[in-house]
């Protein structure tokens, strides 16, 4: 469910849901409206529910030197900070930001330590359904976690041995290859689902969630 839009009335009155309204109209992904509400949250909290109205950029350096300072925050988190407060002052306040000079991180990304095959492979088999296939289809097609969360049968060609995915960042979308061993599992697995979709609609159930 952290993966849905949380209903937001269209004529909200509060800060955060008029914010987030607001990022909707420009079409940006879910994730990105966690991500830029996280921090504009945080960063009102560091002053004490503060109204934004009444800070500036010199908050604004201040807390994102804090993050460094205090936090030990790493580059990436503090430029995905600053992105964030900067899309709220600059496009939604209309008050752009002016004369940041903040502490800028140090701290880099480690880089990640890479599975040979035989690693992967000894790992993966240790998963066990419903979770396998998902874990099998990420490492040997390629998929982030979310993309495969997210995958809907309409996206997977069974017959092309391809899947397409949908709604990256900036709406993009790709191809990625479907390997055979995994298109006959997916294609076994979505049969099975198949099976229990209409034992659930004969049992009165099969209904989702959906938004308005």
């Amino acid at each position: 469910m952290r993966d849905i839009p949380i209903p937001v009335s269209l004529e909200p009155t509060k800060l955060i849901p008029r914010y987030r309204l607001f990022i909707r109209s420009q079409n940006k992904a879910y994730r990105t409206e966690q991500t830029y509400v996280f921090w504009v949250k945080r960063f009102i909290h560091f002053y004490n529910n503060t109204h934004p109205d009444q800070l500036n950029a010199e908050h604004v350096n201040s807390f994102l030197t804090y993050l460094v300072i205090e936090g030990n925050a790493a580059k990436n988190t503090q430029r995905t900070a600053l992105n964030a407060l900067v899309h709220f002052y600059d496009k939604f306040l209309k008050r752009p930001l002016k004369g940041l000079t903040f502490e800028s991180a140090k701290k880099q990304r480690r880089i990640p330590e890479v599975f040979t095959y035989q690693k992967a492979k000894s790992v993966i088999c240790r998963v066990r359904e419903p979770y396998y296939l998902m874990t099998d289809l990420m490492y040997r097609s390629g998929l982030r976690l979310m993309e495969a969360v997210r995958l809907r049968v309409q996206d997977v060609e069974l017959g092309y041995q391809q899947i397409i995915i949908r709604n990256e960042k900036d709406n993009k979308e790709r191809v990625v290859p479907l390997p055979l061993k995994i298109a006959n599992s997916m294609r076994q697995y979505i049969a099975d689902i198949k099976r229990q979709y209409e034992v659930d609609i004969q049992d009165g159930f099969g209904s989702v969630y959906m938004l308005a």
